[in-house]
């Protein structure tokens, strides 16, 4: 025999049974909300703390870049006085005569095996 939908007692209980669903979906809801709202800080902190981190990155990269030139003219300029000394050297062990330029010398006085 079935039960009669009309009777009191399941009316209580069906009753109870949408307050404790009703209740559940509340909490569930209260949770996803305040896991939005931490995902929501988080990602604003690690935005915040990716601009600092970039900040100090940049100012590094910065500091860097001037040691890195003010180094390259270091040695530029210990370059040319070396040149500068072996040039002199060479002007002293050659007696004083510069050797001149292979472009200066006129076609018909070049010397060697390949002139035209």
């Amino acid at each position: 025999m079935a039960e009669p939908l009309a009777d009191f007692s399941k009316i209580l209980e069906l009753q109870e049974i949408k307050k404790l669903y009703d209740d559940l979906q509340e909490r569930q809801g209260e949770g996803v909300r305040e896991r939005d709202e931490e995902i929501a800080r988080l990602r604003a902190e690690l935005a915040q703390r990716s601009e600092s981190t970039f900040s100090a990155e940049i100012e590094h990269l910065r500091v860097e870049n001037e040691r890195l030139g003010k180094q390259l003219q270091l040695l530029r300029q210990e370059h040319e006085a070396k040149v500068e000394r072996l040039n002199a050297r060479l002007r002293e062990l050659s007696g004083g005569a510069a050797p001149a330029p292979v472009a200066s010398t006129p076609e018909g006085e070049r010397k060697g095996f390949f002139r035209r």
